[in-house]
């Protein structure tokens, strides 16, 4: 098979008049290969093959150019071949067919929470010839259900996704993945995570299940906090429609107390509406969606329309880079990003976890945007204090107010950071940094030993 990248093997020729060379030592060859046997000068040729070999095509020969016959046959499993009618004896040919082994795909570390709340996947891949796609899957954990009580029909599918691999056809590596699913259904539910990896010739490999919960958004409100609950419930199981119903109902009571606020009781009763009124299982799929942007904005307020853009340009390319396409689409969503940033005064990165060279830090220090960050690793490397931005203490408010009353009310100051704030790592002086380690592994190499 072309895949396996396997050169073909010629096996010598045999003339008429020759003696037969009898039975040969079984050549061994990649599980799902093709044997071709041509004569030339032959009308016909008898063939008699045994175990697994199969012929393509079972009608007439197929000629060739030069006007002799030829027969295929598809090698599954190991067999043998014979040429029969040869004036010397027949000709048998052995064929050992190696079997393509599934890839296989295990974790290297146990998943972990990175950034807000982002799910890294770290694992290492192998394979014969070459892995061509992994993917995470996800089913729910196993869970006590009430007697009588029918099976549930969830309305969303799990959050798969696709893996990166380190190289395309990888034959062994390692590598990570990180993916946002805060904003999922599933987001807060216990899971069994399992990883696949599949190879050309259809195999697949799983990993060892592994039990987790899915990161998810933290909500202060509770009215937020009760929305998004609700929310997992009616897509888990479309038959906990009249229970989110009744507490939905319970959320309206007395609003002028609990939601004295117009649009957000508004939001309530458009909520319970559409889903009393839902006919099939879209609408609720739509209510589901409508849940969570009642949360949302309870939780956060109104957005900035600058803030709303950023986070839509961020996400955009994120998602570009992690399917891999194409270099003039990253190229356009890119030059998207830098507009958006070009318009703001200053970028505030508060995470209150570790970071890992975050695409909107990159981005905004590349386009003259000053920043101010929390302190944690994985942003902290780039910031030039004083210069590119500041930092403050991680999950302090007291200390970002105090950044920002510093640069905000200074417009000068502000203006100055502009100036010095630069980012320009290309690829060709990441390309001569790592060669300029590598120009210094032998000099520490030689220190050790001396």
């Amino acid at each position: 098979p072309a895949y396996t990248g396997r050169a073909p093997i010629l096996l010598p020729g045999i003339r008429h008049d020759e003696p037969a060379p009898g039975e040969t030592a079984a050549v061994l060859v990649p599980a799902g290969s093709e044997l071709v046997v041509r004569a030339t000068g032959l009308s016909n040729i008898d063939l008699a093959f045994s175990g697994g070999l199969t012929e393509q095509s079972k009608d007439t020969p197929t000629r060739t150019a030069e006007g002799g016959v030829e027969r295929r046959f598809l090698v599954s499993d190991s067999g043998t071949m014979t040429v029969r009618g040869l004036p010397a004896g027949n000709a048998l040919w052995g064929f050992k067919a190696v079997p393509d082994r599934p890839p296989t795909i295990a974790h290297i570390k146990d998943p972990q929470v990175v950034g807000q709340a982002g799910l890294s996947l770290n694992y290492r891949v192998e394979d014969d010839y070459g892995v061509i796609s992994a993917e995470a899957r996800f089913t729910r954990a196993p869970r006590a259900a009430a007697d009588g009580a029918p099976a549930p029909r969830p309305l969303v599918s799990p959050p798969d996704f696709s893996l990166l691999l380190p190289q395309a056809r990888t034959r062994a590596g390692v590598g990570q993945t990180t993916r946002d699913l805060t904003e999922h259904p599933w987001a807060g539910v216990a899971t069994i995570l399992t990883l696949v990896a599949r190879d050309e010739g259809g195999n697949e490999g799983m990993s060892e299940a592994r039990e987790i919960r899915l990161p998810e958004r933290p909500f202060n409100k509770l009215l937020s906090r009760a929305l998004v609950e609700q929310r997992r419930n009616l897509a888990l199981d479309a038959n906990a429609r009249e229970n989110v119903e009744q507490a939905l109902r319970a959320l309206m009571i007395a609003p002028e107390q609990f939601t004295p606020e117009a649009a957000i009781y508004l939001g309530l009763r458009t909520a319970f509406a559409r889903l009393k009124l839902a006919k099939s299982d879209e609408d609720l799929r739509g209510v589901v969606d409508y849940l969570w942007e009642v949360a949302v904005l309870i939780e956060d307020g109104t957005m900035s329309d600058a803030e709303r853009e950023l986070r839509a340009a961020e996400d955009a390319l994120r998602q570009a880079l992690e399917r891999g396409a194409s270099d003039e689409e990253i190229r356009k969503l890119t030059e998207k990003m830098r507009e958006v940033l070009d318009s703001l005064d200053l970028l505030v990165i508060p995470s209150r976890w570790y970071e890992n060279s975050p695409l909107v830090l990159l981005n905004a220090l590349a386009t003259h945007t000053p920043v101010v960050v929390s302190n944690v690793e994985g942003m902290t490397e780039f910031l030039d204090e004083g210069r590119n931005g500041f930092s403050f203490q991680r999950g302090s408010v007291d200390d970002l107010v105090r950044v920002l009353s510093e640069v905000v009310l200074d417009r000068d100051k502000l203006c100055g950071l502009s100036l010095t704030t630069h980012y320009e790592r290309t690829p060709r002086i990441m390309a001569e940094e790592t060669l300029a380690i590598y120009n210094r592994e032998p000099e520490s190499a030689a220190s050790i030993v001396s």
